[in-house]
């Protein structure tokens, strides 16, 4: 699977042949098999799949998915194993993210409902999907729900994690908004800042927010962070892969080059190139 992804980021084969390989992976029940596939798809739904070809592809990923989805089903078996729980989050998280079946979503949403009042009902690793797929519908009561869940979860590093991520999550341009200016809050650690904002730059929804916030944000941003924190800032852009977007964040990152950040600018500027490029032809 690794060696085809390869092959069509270098443009030795085709989409076509690519996401007809799905079928033979379809009965695979490898856990790192499926998430693989499904790390793969979702990089071609946050950045390959435009407006004309997004209902067929859903559609193909949710053809893809439904039966396995219907034969792990979303509860844990006594004496389950952690590879089968976490094969079943990337299954949930294909079906709801990826292929935004509307009912795989409205049954995140009751069981996310379900994880607040009693984290018992819900396996751990099916926490972040379903809060990140919940939050695509979400609306500002939720945004508060998850922002007050982070504040709670002080003892808790995995539980604030998720969901301060899950914060990216957030569709509606408000709270995409919101988000944003959160990053520089003290609800946002100056550590965390990283990966809000690489979840923002990332997703389809927040992308041109988030990029807008970081480039005219950025001298006040870089100074709240230590050089290591600002260098996966950086690898954080290289998502921006839009074919409008690419040249201007490249050339914004030239000129900050620092010491500290230059070899890091040079590889973000140098996989920017190869993934717009990439997605322009698969396009």
């Amino acid at each position: 699977a690794n060696n085809q992804w390869a092959l069509l980021k270098a443009g030795h084969v085709s989409i076509e042949q690519f996401l007809q390989l799905l079928g033979a992976y379809s009965g695979d029940e490898d856990r790192a098999v499926v998430a693989t596939i499904v790390e793969q798809l979702g990089w071609i739904g946050a950045h390959v799949v435009d407006a004309a070809s997004e209902a067929p592809f859903a559609a193909l990923v949710a053809r893809t998915y439904a039966d396995r989805l219907a034969a792990v089903g979303w509860d844990a078996a006594p004496g389950e194993s952690a590879d089968e729980r976490m094969k079943r989050a990337a299954i949930v998280g294909a079906m709801g993210r990826i292929a935004r079946v509307q009912a795989v979503r409205d049954e995140a949403r009751l069981r996310l409902e379900k994880y607040l009042a009693d984290p018992a009902t819900l396996d751990p690793n099916l926490v972040s999907a379903v809060a990140g797929i919940a939050a695509i519908d979400g609306d500002a009561g939720l945004f508060d729900r998850y922002l007050e869940r982070k504040r709670q979860a002080g003892s808790d590093p995995e539980e604030e994690q998720r969901f301060l991520l899950a914060l990216g999550g957030f569709e509606k341009s408000e709270l995409i908004e919101r988000a944003l200016r959160l990053t520089m809050t003290d609800e946002v650690r100056p550590q965390d800042r990283t990966f809000l904002f690489a979840t923002l730059l990332g997703r389809p929804a927040s992308r041109r927010a988030a990029w807008a916030f970081v480039r005219d944000g950025w001298d006040e941003i870089s100074m709240t962070m230590d050089p290591m924190l600002v260098q996966g800032l950086v690898r954080a852009t290289s998502q921006l892969t839009e074919p409008d977007m690419a040249d201007e964040v490249s050339a914004f990152l030239a000129d900050r080059e620092t010491p500290q950040t230059q070899e890091t600018i040079a590889q973000a500027r140098e996989q920017l190139r190869i993934d717009a490029a990439t997605v322009q032809r698969l396009r």
